[in-house]
């Protein structure tokens, strides 16, 4: 899923007032990735946790999970994709499964309302009984030519509803305002788009989610649970002064979207008949950089390759980090497609690893098709060495430029000690990622990792290495069972590198240390 926190406003007024006005305000990104910048590591600085010892501080933004960032409410609950490839949506099952807010921000505006909300809260398609204040609609019910999903405001309006406004919520005949997707009353032909029960252009609105705590900021975006004095059709925002622009990805041409990895190399249609791969010569004759990305979750990384490098079938002479596998060669009941990576498991490797690569009897683990060691008796897929159920991969090439979000998506160029297997990705959508700033990376030593030891607890570990700036959450079944990963993630940036000079992951299970992965990257040569 994609994380992130960035500028939001609100409406002004004082706490007595937030009942029928909210708070003017803004809060920054929650965590900016520093690339030895010291302007990002200032901005990150003031988004960082409080200073020891001032306990008067005002924490910092909220992290907050993004679910949707589209203006079509029809990719809400879904794997969705964007025109330009980035992740617009994910399915609701992998939300957190604890928070505690919900945030629906207008991205033309960066306004902001925020509502108390629970994770069986999530799907909501009904009024309280109080009928009072603020509650949320995620039911994405389509009714008279428009979705329904935002935020809903009262009064009742009951039938007939005003002619021509927007309705968020419907309960039989009659309507609720609010602020979100709708329909237009009386009118009944597209889908409508509004703001604190008032339309408003067409626009992407965001929705995400956050345990909390909120920063005195977000505080003032909280929408009130009733209404005093005013209808909240008066009420007002304002803005901010200044808005981050969001910024540019690059363009990916895509030459294959299957979980058959047969068409590779070929022209190929879908069941649906959606074209899943083209020849690689019909792509692009120029790019710097390929992209392989998970279709179910959204993940991807992002492997620096030229056009002669496609079809490649052999390892590098250093077999040291990753690399990619073009052939889609069956071996073992099995083809192989996909980015691998070191170290060479010797034959025999270890049973039931999944391999992306062979040469000769030794194989290589990584992301992507390949056969199961010693099952030999099907097409397997997997992720990081581990595998994964039957899923869908896209691959796409691009020449860049790549934005700050992609290029966290690179893979590394060189593994340390610990197995690549525990390295975590990044989703390559806007606001994903959150990165250590320089004032924290004092912690980040190689005592320290050492020092993680193997059924400790999260707290033990945050002690050593202080608060990760980027956590993710994989659950499954392996075997039967279910199984339940965290993982954190701390990174570390050197100036003139826009890829991580470090980065640290520790895996837990079970509420304990599972396993840990130091990944150190020297500087970029010239």
């Amino acid at each position: 899923m994609f994380n992130g926190s960035t500028g939001i406003s609100c409406g002004s007024g004082t706490r007595s007032e937030r009942q029928a006005l909210l708070a003017r305000g803004a809060c920054v990104r929650a965590a900016v990735k520093v690339a030895g910048l010291l302007i990002l590591s200032a901005l990150a600085s003031a988004c960082g946790r409080a200073p020891a010892g001032n306990e008067d501080a005002a924490p910092g933004p909220a992290r907050w999970t993004v679910l949707f960032c589209a203006d079509d409410p029809g990719a809400w609950d879904m794997a969705a994709m964007g025109a330009n490839g980035e992740q617009i949506a994910i399915p609701l099952r992998l939300a957190p499964a604890e928070f505690r807010y919900l945030r629906l921000r207008r991205m033309d505006t960066k306004e902001a309302l925020i509502l108390p909300l629970t994770p069986n809260q999530l799907r909501n398609d009904k009024p309280p009984a109080s009928e009072a204040g603020f509650w949320w609609n995620g039911s994405n019910k389509e009714e008279w030519k428009g979705r329904h999903l935002g935020i809903v405001q009262s009064p009742r309006k009951k039938f007939p509803a005003p002619q021509g406004m927007i309705a968020v919520m419907n309960d039989g005949w009659d309507g609720f305002a609010g602020s979100g997707f709708g329909h237009k009353c009386f009118v009944n032909k597209a889908q409508y788009y509004c703001w604190l029960g008032k339309e408003i252009r067409r626009t992407v609105f965001e929705i995400a989610v956050s345990n909390g705590p909120l920063s005195p900021e977000e505080e003032r975006c909280l929408v009130s649970d009733e209404f005093t004095n005013s209808q909240p059709e008066d009420k007002t925002t304002t803005l901010l002064p200044s808005a981050p622009p969001m910024e540019p990805r690059a363009s990916w041409r895509i030459l294959f979207r299957a979980d058959d990895p047969s068409v590779w190399d070929k022209d190929a249609v879908g069941a649906n008949g959606e074209q899943i791969a083209i020849p690689l010569k019909s792509g692009p004759s120029d790019f710097r950089y390929l992209r392989l990305r998970r279709m179910d979750t959204g993940e991807a990384l992002i492997l620096p390759l030229t056009p002669d490098q496609l079809r490649n079938g052999k390892p590098p002479a250093s077999e040291a980090g990753s690399w990619w596998n073009g052939t889609s060669k069956e071996e073992w009941k099995g083809r192989h497609l996909g980015i691998v990576q070191g170290p060479r498991h010797k034959f025999p490797a270890p049973q039931g690893m999944i391999a992306v690569m062979n040469d000769g009897w030794d194989g290589f683990a990584g992301s992507g098709f390949g056969h199961k060691c010693f099952v030999n008796d099907a097409q397997y897929y997997c992720w990081q060495g581990e595998e994964i159920h039957r899923t869908v991969f896209e691959i796409g090439v691009s020449d860049g430029p790549l934005s700050r979000e992609e290029k966290d998506c690179l893979v590394s160029a060189e593994f340390i000690n610990d197995p690549p297997e525990a390295k975590t990705t990044t989703l390559s959508t806007e606001s994903v990622v959150l990165i250590a700033s320089l004032a924290g990376s004092s912690k980040l030593t190689r005592d320290n990792f050492d020092s993680i030891k193997s059924g400790m607890t999260e707290d033990e570990v945050t002690a050593i290495l202080g608060l990760p700036l980027n956590t993710s959450t994989r659950m499954g079944t392996h075997n039967g069972h279910e199984y339940k990963n965290r993982f954190l993630v701390w990174k570390h940036y050197i100036p003139n590198q826009y890829y991580p000079y470090l980065t640290i992951t520790v895996t837990i299970s079970g509420e304990k240390v599972s396993g840990k992965n130091w990944i150190k990257i020297g500087p970029k040569r010239p």
